[in-house]
């Protein structure tokens, strides 16, 4: 196992928790840039050059406080789904691509909102969140 490798996987679980706590930020602190796209979407920006990795974390508002006894479950189920596959990629294509390059993917379903996560290095952020992108 190389040392990029190890020291992914030891900080990895610190690394997921400290992204998902942006999920729940509703005013910004310190600094970055933070607007809304014509969709709706709010984009949160921060600069951090302590480490050569880009994090990209997609906060839907999609969890149980929105389900019903209908249809329990969906978000969860379709934050899985979101891995099977694109129109464009296998699911494997997917998780051999971002894997290939030192990246890291994954996703959690919280009560009030669905995080997809992405860890890549710098020098492959465009690829990563183009496969980021087709995904969602």
């Amino acid at each position: 196992m190389n040392r990029l490798c190890f020291g992914l996987t030891r900080t990895l679980p610190l690394m997921f928790l400290l992204l998902l706590a942006g999920c729940h930020r509703t005013e910004r602190e310190g600094p970055g840039k933070s607007f809304t796209l014509g969709n709706g979407m709010e984009v949160m920006l921060e600069e951090n050059h302590a480490s050569p990795m880009v994090s990209s974390v997609i906060c839907v508002k999609a969890g149980s406080i929105y389900e019903n006894a209908t249809n329990n479950g969906v978000s969860h189920l379709l934050e899985h789904l979101v891995f099977d596959g694109t129109g464009e990629r296998t699911r494997v294509e997917i998780m051999d691509a971002v894997e290939d390059h030192g990246g890291y993917l994954n996703a959690t379903t919280r009560d009030d909102h669905t995080a997809y996560i992405l860890l890549i290095p710098a020098e492959y952020a465009e690829l990563g969140l183009e496969i980021q992108a087709d995904m969602l």
